[in-house]
């Protein structure tokens, strides 16, 4: 205890406050839930804590996952902060379920590798800087299927092209050539074109550039 509150101390080196007090008291013994105290003038006196806090962080940092999901499932602990410890500590896998919001959930399915969960987030936020980490992450797994998706959905044909030339898709590099050349994008044409091996074809950009 301090002058003004009940405190924990854990052996990982987390800390911090159960209960504010009205008195100084000074610990007797603790039992489950149950405090018993002397206070400055020898009044024995028992209060009640709310143990929640720690024993989720004593579940986190034994590893207990069951434990962390009951507690986090029947408990008020809630918000970016019980988050942001769960990600701290390397649990990101159990924190997305727990996020609030679709843009952290997104980090938190990156950090432990769910493509699918990020892929299906992505999808939610629709937004370019979504879909290009997700595509860096996929390619980070080997996950190709999700990289050429996330670069079809920001129509990334540059991307797209490469990656069809190193996994040998010729099928795709020739639709995308066709995409490119209905667009009139010159650029883009003569360096799917160049990809593709097709000389006829960056002749005919050369001539009509």
């Amino acid at each position: 205890t301090t002058l003004n509150h009940i405190k924990y101390v854990m052996p990982s080196g987390d800390s911090g406050v159960i209960q504010t007090l009205r008195d100084v008291v000074y610990i007797v013994r603790v039992e489950g839930n149950c405090v018993h105290y002397l206070t400055r003038d020898g009044t024995v006196g028992l209060t009640y804590i709310d143990t929640t806090e720690f024993d989720f962080k004593r579940a986190v940092n034994e590893r207990r996952n069951d434990e962390i999901f009951r507690i986090l499932r029947d408990s008020k602990l809630k918000g970016q902060a019980i988050i942001g410890y769960l990600q701290q500590k390397g649990f990101p896998e159990i924190a997305v379920h727990f996020a609030a919001d679709d843009k952290t959930k997104f980090q938190l399915a990156l950090e432990c590798g769910d493509l699918d969960k990020a892929s299906e987030l992505a999808q939610k936020m629709n937004d370019k800087a979504s879909y290009e980490k997700l595509a860096a992450v996929a390619l980070q797994h080997g996950n190709l299927r999700i990289v050429d998706a996330a670069y079809v959905h920001i129509k990334d044909t540059d991307r797209l092209s490469f990656l069809a030339c190193i996994t040998g898709n010729t099928d795709k590099l020739h639709r995308i050539q066709s995409i490119v050349t209905q667009k009139g994008d010159l650029m883009r044409r003569f360096n799917v074109a160049l990809t593709c091996g097709d000389a006829e074809d960056r002749a005919r950009v050369l001539l009509e550039s």
